[in-house]
């Protein structure tokens, strides 16, 4: 593997661990507490890396912090901030925002700059209603404007965009139904934005873009592809990206969206001639050291396993250890 840096965050019932590629080898921490909901983690800058989970005994937004070195103890971001799902972070600037599903259904905002700051503001415009649904939403930053994706209550899909500081009114797709929590990315270039999501009706794996502001109608990633799952994406160069989800299989397959192809999305591919059964979501990252792409996941063993496409091929996955894992989120600095 070339060099590159990567953190992977990882939890179950039971258990919590840590993992860092520095260039060369994976080292894998035990950390302190567990973690029975998906998890998040992304780069801020070289030196450190958050991640954010739910902690399985009392429901509190939990997160720790990797230095390049070392992970900091798991620590509350709040003393009365809890979440019943799998948060979602992403960056913006020097800051790793957050957007979390709490106990009430409805979504709040968070902020870290060496500090928690807010620790749960409601995504909402003004004085208007505050967004809510089912469960848990994404987040994702274009530019210095946070963008959130949520199914609503209504089984529609919801875009709301946070601007200087204010969150903007939200608003539905056309046509978009979906119960499952989506997958938003920012792009390299071309469309600001990419969103993925798993169709309530049939199961189909649905896209749109969006572009100078506006969205696109959804159209079908590939007509033989379903997911019961949320859905993975990891950006790349000219506006390109990679999806990950698990088939009804319960194993992993890939796609490769290249806006300038008709259609864009290749056809989905396992990551293995004999491809593995996943426990639950896996998680993508962008390639490092020359790499397209970089994919993690819990195998049946409950182990967390590594993979990465390269020239088109995927490695043989290796595994990072841990035992009793359920979920996985991963991260990468090229």
């Amino acid at each position: 593997m070339a060099a590159g840096q990567a953190v992977l965050l990882a939890g179950g019932a039971n258990a919590l661990i840590g993992a860092h590629f520095d260039g060369s080898v994976w080292t894998t921490t035990k950390l302190v507490g567990a973690s029975n909901r998906a998890p998040s983690i992304a780069y801020v800058h070289p030196t450190l890396a958050v991640g954010v989970h739910r902690d399985a005994t009392n429901g509190a937004l939990t997160y720790e912090s990797f230095d390049g070195m070392a992970w900091a103890s798991p620590a509350a971001v709040g003393p009365t901030v809890t979440t019943q799902g799998a948060p979602s972070l992403a960056v913006r600037g020097a800051s790793a925002d957050v957007v979390f599903h709490g106990d009430d259904f409805k979504h709040y905002f968070g902020s870290y700059a060496g500090s928690w700051m807010p620790t749960a503001e409601a995504v909402k415009p003004g004085l208007g209603t505050q967004s809510f649904g089912p469960v848990p939403g994404t987040f994702a930053v274009t530019g210095q404007e946070g963008v959130l994706a949520f199914p609503g209550g209504d089984g529609g899909l919801f875009v709301q965009s946070r601007v200087a500081g204010a969150w903007q009114n939200a608003a539905q797709l056309p046509n978009a139904k979906c119960s499952a929590t989506p997958a938003l990315v920012g792009l390299s270039s071309g469309a600001e934005l990419l969103l993925v999501y798993v169709n309530s009706a049939d199961k189909k794996l649905m896209f749109a873009t969006r572009k100078a502001g506006t969205w696109s109608s959804s159209a079908v990633v590939e007509a033989n592809s379903y997911s019961g799952d949320p859905p993975a994406l990891a950006a790349g160069p000219n506006g390109e990206a990679v999806l990950a989800f698990r088939g009804f299989d319960n194993k992993p397959y890939v796609s490769r969206f290249v806006p300038v192809e008709s259609p864009p999305w290749s056809l989905p591919t396992p990551i293995a001639a004999s491809n593995p059964e996943i426990a639950s979501s896996p998680s993508l990252a962008a390639g490092i050291g020359g790499h397209d792409a970089e994919l993690a996941y819990i195998g049946k063993d409950g182990s967390a396993y590594h993979a990465y496409l390269a020239a088109g091929v995927w490695s043989a996955p290796s595994s990072l250890g841990g035992s009793g894992l359920l979920h996985v989120a991963m991260a990468s600095l090229p």
